[in-house]
């Protein structure tokens, strides 16, 4: 049978290398990338084709080389119920048999663990394997134990010798003349397995690679992002497999210029970017109707309606699910439910909403993808995948269709009704006619048909203003369902609430075993006045009253006596008090805290008393002042009245200095709030509920650096314009700050961010970036991200030690400000004379001689330059 050029929206296969073209330099750097690191990642935006350079581009290049075994693995997303994890799929997929039955038997036998499996095919045959995991995002969609023994098992096979419990069994036996191995064995087995791992993965995932980094912290070092292809490489992934002879279903066939230029045209994107599978949709397309019209060559005459083969791509993976009956459920999916129809947005729903709202069948969405229709993602919560439409050029067609799919639908509804009103009208004309034998009766039928006519007509009109109603009932129903979506975050904040109370109950669990350990170990008047002691220094000075409680507790199992039990309770109150303190439910703390300071009157609890009497006086103070602007900087308060989350008119709040470990509760009712400032505090966490917050513009949590996490709630603020994270602890941002549309200025300066957020919205909306003394990131894999803020005005990138600035500044054509001053630089790229628009260039506390000075000078004449 003969084959096709194009594979379609299917990924190129290993098979078809020799159709793979455009991409010979990216796979010369990859290879040349994994021949030299143990350990690499290969990232990308999901469409540019990571799959595709992986199977025809990497795996052939490394089954030439002959070193290594290339071992393609897929975890696929982990779905409730699956039993196998990526350790079983991993060895299923090196050793499908079992065992290889070599020496290693002999200290632990058939261990399942990846560096046994990769030790035995080093021992038995000799092997070196390169691990390729294609879409790795699956990974993180097992449950975290699997995540946690994957990881683990995956840093042994790759920087471990010998593994400690090998070494121990050995030491064993040769202690006890047991051991059975020979020099030659003894010699094999202390070598280092070889193994080479590459990862690929989606751009917006790479965040999630920081949960490995325990494990694996060179993990980020060895990064290749894929980009778009090049005009030249689109040129030529279109026309060198028409021209290639051989067993296909059209003979050989050209392009000219003109045709050339239309087509890339028509695929790019305007910002340099070509998505693969519409070029290869295109391409199996043309190569179709060479076969079919016999044509050898397409010109501008005979090219086509570009936009008419997308559409007919749509309906055709469509038809493959059967007749119109069969596919109305995926075009309701795709039509009403994966797309935003006032403003064109591709949506993404879960497999389990889409079950329970559009009743598709997994094997009609399995058809789907594998058509290139819909895109299917790992869904990391709850498991399984979720899916959207895959590229915005099949949002028109989709759209098209869903206007004829509505028109067809009222038709028929409107058909219906003329056939009811015609049968209707039959039955009133034989009446009246029957009715002729009585002039009496005539006339009574005559008004009796003309009651039935015009109550029938208004049926018809009662009917149509129903079913124009019921369209735009299932448009609301469609934006119900969306924010389902975000009801179903807040399903996941609580759900990550009830698995922290488990953890509480489990470190409960475990202080009371340890207390009755204690009891049957430990006992005496000094250990029990020892207990007694640490506990009242914890109550009454530190004001730690959980490990108060701690040790109260343990005293009581030691020894129960009264006093125990009376401190007890009164930790017990100061937890209670705290709870209360943070809640701002002032009046219900106090008591607590005085029946502490009834038996130690200097206890820390005095502190909390006159803090709360701050907090009061400030309160009111506020309200004396008015708003819409409200300040309580510096007041060293540790909570706010429960009353504050009343304040009216509150647009404008800076609560700076002060000492709150969480956002105080009433702060988060005040629902008018645009600009929040929390600059130097003492925060460690922030709310996984932002609710009456959604008004929130400037959000500014400067020098926290206690704050080390990005809740996933973040995503609520859609309005937020600036945010300001400056000397926080943020060490990595989760991708639901995506949702974060509006977004204009960012500061992450003087975090320990490794990866620099990479979201496509914020390439047109990122006006002002921060991004001074950045010791951490990456710049090799973030320098790429930066060069694609296209609509940039500001930024700083001083502090940072800079590696040798690329290529790529002359993008950024906004540029009007740029900082990169103390940063050891000898020279600028040439490309920094295309900024013009920049303004105000600082230099200071570089190397530039003063020749480099002058050039820079003459490169950018328009522009203020410090030295």
């Amino acid at each position: 049978m003969s084959q096709y050029r194009y594979p379609g929206a299917q990924p190129f296969s290993s098979e078809q290398q020799h159709l793979f073209f455009g991409r010979d330099e990216d796979i010369a750097r990859l290879h040349r990338l994994v021949k030299t690191q143990r350990l690499s990642l290969l990232y990308g935006k999901s469409g540019l084709g990571k799959s595709s350079l992986l199977n025809a581009g990497l795996l052939p290049r490394i089954e030439k080389d002959g070193e290594y075994i290339p071992v393609p693995v897929r975890f696929n997303a982990w779905i409730e119920g699956k039993k196998d994890t990526p350790v079983d799929i991993v060895l299923n997929v090196l050793s499908p048999y079992g065992s290889r039955n070599t020496f290693l038997d002999s200290l632990i036998k058939d261990e399942p663990s990846l560096w046994h499996e990769l030790k035995e095919a080093q021992i038995a045959d000799r092997k070196k394997y390169l691990l390729v995991f294609d879409q790795f995002e699956e990974l993180f969609t097992y449950p975290p134990e699997s995540i946690a023994a994957f990881k683990d098992q995956m840093a042994e096979a790759l920087y471990t010798r010998i593994p400690d419990r090998y070494r121990a069994v050995l030491e064993a036996q040769l202690e006890t003349d047991t051991c059975a191995l020979t020099n030659a064995e003894f010699e094999v087995l202390q070598a280092q397995p070889d193994v080479r791992i590459v990862l690929s993965i989606r751009s917006d995932r790479m965040h999630l690679m920081e949960r490995l980094s325990d494990a694996l912290p060179d993990i980020l070092s060895h990064c290749y992002e894929l980009g778009a292809l090049t005009r030249a490489g689109t040129q030529a992934a279109i026309v060198a497999p028409a021209a290639l002879p051989g067993d296909f279903l059209a003979a050989p066939f050209g392009f000219s210029a003109e045709a050339l230029s239309e087509i890339i045209a028509f695929l790019d994107d305007q910002e340099g970017r070509v998505e693969t599978i519409q070029l290869q949709i295109l391409c199996r397309d043309f190569e179709e109707r060479a076969a079919k019209e016999g044509l050898r060559f397409f010109d501008k005459n005979n090219l086509g309606d570009l936009g008419a083969v997308i559409t007919g791509f749509y309906h055709r993976q469509l038809s493959v699910l059967g007749d119109e009956a069969a596919q109305q459920p995926a075009r309701r999916l795709i039509e009403d439910g994966l797309i935003v129809v006032e403003d064109k947005q591709r949506l993404m729903l879960h497999e389990a909403q889409i079950s329970s709202l559009f009743k598709v069948p997994k094997e009609h969405l399995r058809l789907l993808v594998n058509g290139g229709l819909l895109r299917a993602e790992p869904a990391l919560r709850g498991g399984g995948y979720t899916y959207e439409l895959s590229h915005d050029t099949l949002v028109e067609p989709a759209l098209v269709a869903r206007r004829e799919r509505k028109l067809r639908e009222e038709n028929a509804a409107l058909t219906e009704e003329r056939q009811k009103r015609e049968r209707t009208r039959n039955i009133a004309i034989g009446f009246a006619l029957l009715a002729t034998l009585s002039l009496g009766a005539a006339v009574y039928a005559w008004g009796q048909t003309q009651k039935a006519w015009r109550a029938e007509a208004e049926a018809v009109r009662q009917k149509e203003e129903a079913f124009s109603q019921k369209n735009r009932a299932d448009e609301q129903q469609r934006f119900a369902e969306l924010s389902a979506q975000e009801a179903l975050s807040a399903k996941d904040s609580a759900e990550y609430q009830k698995l922290l109370a488990q953890e509480a109950e489990k470190v409960a669990s475990t202080l009371a075993t340890k207390g009755q350990r204690l009891e049957g170990t430990i006992s005496g008047e000094d250990t029990y006045g020892f207990l007694m002691q640490k506990g009242k220094e914890y109550l009454f000075k530190n004001g730690d009253y959980r490990n108060a409680l701690t040790y109260f507790a343990t005293a009581q199992f030691t020894d129960d006596r009264p006093e125990s039990r009376n401190m007890l309770v009164l930790a017990q109150k100061g937890i209670q008090a705290e709870a209360l303190f943070f809640e701002g439910k002032l009046a219900a703390a106090k008591p607590l805290y005085q029946a502490i300071l009834a038996v130690a009157p200097k206890a820390k609890a005095a502190e909390r008393i006159e803090q709360m009497a701050n907090a009061e006086a400030a309160l009111q103070e506020l309200l004396k002042e008015g708003g819409p602007s409200f300040s309580l900087s510096g007041k060293g308060l540790g909570t706010l009245p429960e009353k504050f989350g009343d304040l009216p008119d509150a647009q404008r709040l800076d609560v700076s200095g002060n000492y709150f470990p969480a956002l105080p509760p009433p702060l988060l009712r005040l629902k008018d709030l645009r600009i929040l400032i929390l600059t130097d505090g003492s925060l460690e966490q922030l709310p996984t509920n932002w609710a009456a917050l959604k008004q929130l513009k400037i959000l500014d949590l400067t020098n926290n650096v206690s704050l080390n996490k990005t809740p996933i709630s973040i995503g609520q603020l859609k309005n937020l314009e600036e945010l300001y994270l400056a000397q926080t602890g943020f060490d990595v941002f989760p991708v639901e700050t995506n949702m974060l549309q509006h977004l204009r200025i960012l500061d992450l300066g003087r975090t320990p961010l490794k990866m620099l957020p990479n979201n496509p919205t914020w390439e047109q909306t990122l006006q002002k970036l921060g991004l001074a003394g950045m010791k951490q990131l990456n710049w090799e894999v973030s320098f790429p991200i930066l060069f694609r803020l296209k609509n940039l005005k500001e930024l700083n990138l001083s502090g940072n030690n800079l590696p040798p600035l690329p290529e790529g500044f002359g993008a950024m054509q906004s540029l009007s400000m740029l900082d990169i001053s103390a940063n050891g630089l000898k020279q600028l790229p040439p490309d920094f004379a295309n900024l013009k628009n920049l303004k105000h260039l600082i230099l200071t506390d570089n190397s530039f001689d003063e020749a480099t000075k002058a050039k820079i000078r003459q490169l950018l004449p328009n522009c203020v330059v410090e030295f």
